[in-house]
């Protein structure tokens, strides 16, 4: 199979959403550490490095396009990373010809060789944030650390803070103005104010919902699995980071969905591994008298930071679950008992909160039973009384006020009579 040499994307769009944004940076959850989708991969190419250390990072080489012609390309020293030659020569030429825009960013295509990672397909080709990489951290704790195309890294790069972190060996340029002695010799030009980042906008949200990583890639490329109405997927690296999953109803507990680099979509709920709640958000109580029906199978088998155990509860649709108990009803996450005696955590979305309440006890019932033959005695002795009181002579008719008032008025006429 051909392949022709990879191009520089490029377009010119006028960037609608040229507003900043304020946003505190959790670094302790955003950290990079080895594992990272980024640092699964390997991290940077060697060839890569090279560029950055200032050498040329490629060799020029022919390869067959069709059947009768050949295509120059510049290949990475280290791994199969490829651009068309004619680029790299524009780039190192300081040609006019070498820029290139992406989401309101203007670039050479040597900052797309500094950010490659090692390629092993030619049709697979996979970038790194610079930016991020060096500060040790991501914007958001959903932020992608690998990116399969240009544009899902150039969406990540105008959503990047100002002042931008300084990186040896890149040249970066922010605001409207070039400065002369960088004109057609820089990597990279953030001539705008940063765009907003969806998913610290909508933060007091997402993070009232669990949050996971990927348990392996999910591309395109590799025969990602779709919904059957082709609802979008989310495209994940090894180990990426979600957040924000939540399930729409009509997937029955086996879809969920959730924010990943500022998209939300769909993603098999099999292909995630759960982050453990916070143990404030978890409280047992085996004497709960709330109980409520499964509507979905949920069985998740993980561990934490610390390789023990979390104590996720399993069940299977239909399954009465007992003894719920929750620090507060709105968390998502709630204890519970299932038909089998075991005690555990799960999302409430999994059961039928509609359909939640409180059984009776022996005890309880006991007492509702005294309490009902009670109030039956009281109703016994009630109409007793009322049956008593029917019995009894009823006043007269001289003696009722009526008839007195009449009878004091036919004296006064007999009197005037006289």
């Amino acid at each position: 199979m051909d392949f022709a040499p990879i191009p520089v994307d490029s377009e010119q769009e006028k960037n609608e959403s040229n507003v900043g944004f304020a946003s505190k940076i959790n670094a302790q959850e955003c950290i990079i550490d080895n594992t990272s989708s980024f640092w699964i991969a390997k991290g940077f190419c060697d060839g890569a490095q090279e560029v950055i250390r200032g050498g040329i990072g490629v060799k020029r080489t022919k390869k067959p396009v069709g059947y009768a012609s050949h295509a120059t390309i510049a290949r990475c020293s280290s791994c199969l990373y490829e651009l068309d030659f004619t680029q790299i020569e524009a780039d190192v030429n300081k040609e006019e010809r070498g820029n290139f825009s992406r989401n309101g960013i203007n670039f050479r295509v040597r900052f797309l060789q500094k950010s490659h990672l090692a390629t092993k397909r030619i049709d697979d080709v996979q970038y790194g944030c610079i930016f991020c990489i060096r500060a040790g951290h991501t914007l958001d704790k959903s932020d992608a650390t690998v990116f399969f195309n240009q544009k899902a890294l150039f969406d990540h790069l105008a959503r990047h803070p100002r002042p931008l972190p300084d990186v040896s060996g890149v040249v970066t340029i922010e605001g409207p103005e070039m400065p002369t002695q960088y004109v057609n010799d820089y990597d990279i030009h953030f001539p705008n104010p940063p765009q907003r980042h969806p998913c610290i906008e909508r933060r007091e949200e997402i993070v009232a919902h669990p949050s996971g990583v990927s348990k392996d890639q999910a591309r395109r490329i590799y025969g990602q699995m779709l919904l059957y109405d082709r609802t979008p997927a989310l495209e994940l690296g090894h180990n990426a980071r979600i957040t924000g999953i939540t399930w729409p109803e009509q997937y029955l507990g086996d879809w969920c969905f959730a924010w990943h680099d500022g998209v939300q979509a769909s993603v098999p709920f099999e292909h995630l591994r759960f982050d453990p709640p916070p143990s404030n958000m978890i409280r047992y109580d085996r004497s709960s008298l709330l109980q409520a029906k499964a509507r979905w199978k949920f069985s998740v088998k993980e561990k934490n930071k610390d390789k023990d155990t979390v104590n996720w509860l399993k069940f299977d649709k239909g399954d009465v679950i007992t003894n719920i108990s929750y620090v507060n009803a709105d968390n998502w996450c709630w204890t519970g008992t299932n038909p089998k005696g075991k005690t555990g955590i799960f999302p409430k979305d999994f059961i039928d909160t509609k359909q939640l309440h409180a059984v009776a006890t022996p005890s309880s019932a006991r007492a509702l039973s005294i309490s009902e033959e009670k109030n039956r005695s009281l109703s016994v002795f009630s109409k007793l009384g009322k049956r008593k009181n029917s019995s009894a002579r009823p006043p007269s008719v001289a003696g009722s006020t009526s008839s007195h008032e009449t009878g004091v008025s036919a004296n006064k006429n007999a009197a005037n009579w006289r």
